[in-house]
């Protein structure tokens, strides 16, 4: 092997020497496997550098005295060919580095609309989403009609749910920061201005003085600074190096368009797990608290003034005792029926009221023993309430024989919601 490469290098020592390995074959007279065990032994010393060959896509000179100005080169095929590659590249790294569920990345990718979390991945396991996916019931904005959200699935368009809503709204406080921090700071200083930090290098900046300053202080700085990451990743923001390793952050013209409300979120940008989830439940508690000042519904005919003096007993026992005053003494299960009713989500009413997924359902089958009006599709998909349909046909109806035969997918205390809803 060394004669072989003596003759190839001969008195070009030092410098790069290239050459097809077919040439190394020929002259070392070696097999290819055994050829490369010994490049490799090779590659380990220190008096030689051994550079295999570039296996990737790129384009070679076959002719090289040609002169420079004489190749036929389509550059602006190859800069389409460069930002293909670096699109590949940015979607290899935000799979890498993404908290969402490591299924409904690669299903959105694909463009799968029904795409739900897995519940096994590391990053479902470290967001605690162990539980079963359920539906969400909503109303979209300006209409009555109810569409049911299973998962992430966006078969309705974006902001006509409460976490679509919550999310343009951090988005573009996020952005509004960058933009207002002029392309003074670096990505830290931003995150700390959001957060509302007493820093002392926030206030030598004056960014204490922004508009922006602590509206986002109920996020941790790793979650902004997260944030700020995915906008990068978005090119809503960018990175400018003016001084060396001191790179500052920047509103790009596609990010000013989304935080004037130009461009609404695309269908592809997901907060992280992490900020969603604070996000979302402080959205939720914000609309909670809006309901409650709405006045209370009016018990329905199957409720009578009896049950609801029973449900306190410090409640009055006329039908009026249901009125604002007296909201404190109505139960639990009462508030998450107003919810669900209301169009929260399962995971909204259990953000709001710090409940399981399991003492949400019990709270429904409550409501619905006291009369109220429940909806299986609060926790069921349309597909699971089908198939409820089909096994309450094959045994007549029976409660007993229906829980009996359910299949894994369907958790039996919705089925036992399906069951009241049909009663």
């Amino acid at each position: 092997m060394l004669r072989a490469l003596e003759q190839i290098v001969g008195d070009r020592r030092g410098e790069r020497v290239y050459f097809p390995l077919r040439t190394l074959l020929e002259k070392s007279k070696l097999e290819r496997e055994p050829l490369n065990r010994a490049l490799r032994e090779l590659s380990r010393q220190s008096w030689i550098d051994y550079v295999p060959p570039f296996r990737g896509r790129a384009v070679h000179f076959r002719e090289r005295g040609v002169p420079f100005e004489k190749l036929d080169i389509d550059f602006a095929k190859l800069d389409e060919r460069r930002a293909a590659e670096y699109a590949k590249l940015e979607q290899v790294i935000q799979y890498a580095s993404t908290r969402r569920c490591r299924q409904v990345e690669i299903l959105d990718y694909f463009g799968d609309p029904s795409s739900q979390r897995c519940g096994n991945c590391d990053n479902c396991f470290a967001a605690g989403h162990r539980q079963r996916v359920t539906p969400t019931t909503v109303a979209v904005a300006g209409g009555s009609a109810e569409t049911t959200l299973c998962g992430s699935s966006e078969s309705v368009a974006r902001a006509t749910t409460i976490e679509d809503q919550a999310a343009i709204e951090v988005v573009r406080i996020a952005l509004s920061g960058v933009a207002r921090a002029k392309g003074r700071v670096g990505k830290l200083l931003v995150a700390q201005m959001l957060c509302g930090s007493k820093s002392s290098k926030v206030k030598q900046a004056g960014l204490r003085s922004l508009s922006t300053f602590g509206l986002l202080d109920y996020l941790k700085q790793t979650d902004v600074s997260d944030l700020l990451d995915a906008l990068i990743r978005a090119k809503w923001i960018e990175q400018t190096e003016t001084t060396k390793f001191r790179p500052i952050v920047r509103l790009t013209d596609a990010g000013a368009d989304v935080m004037r409300g130009k461009q609404p979120l695309p269908s592809w940008f997901r907060l992280p797990d992490s900020i969603a989830e604070k996000v979302i439940a402080r959205a939720a508690v914000e609309r909670a608290k809006s309901a409650r000042s709405e006045p209370v519904p009016a018990p329905s005919p199957a409720f009578s003034a009896e049950e609801v003096s029973s449900a306190s007993p410090e409640a009055n026992t006329s039908p009026e005792a249901s009125s604002n005053d007296d909201l404190g003494s109505l139960p639990t299960h009462y508030w998450t029926w107003r919810l669900l009713t209301a169009g929260f989500s399962v995971a909204e009413c259990r953000a709001i009221q710090a409940l399981s997924v399991e003492q949400v359902l019990d709270n429904a089958l409550r409501a619905a023993e006291e009369g109220r009006t429940i909806s299986p599709e609060w926790f069921l998909s349309a597909g699971e309430i089908a198939t409820l349909e089909t096994l309450c046909g094959h045994h007549g109806g029976s409660p007993t024989e229906l829980l009996d035969s359910l299949p894994a997918e369907i958790d039996r205390q919705a089925a036992r919601v399906f069951l009241a809803a049909r009663s």
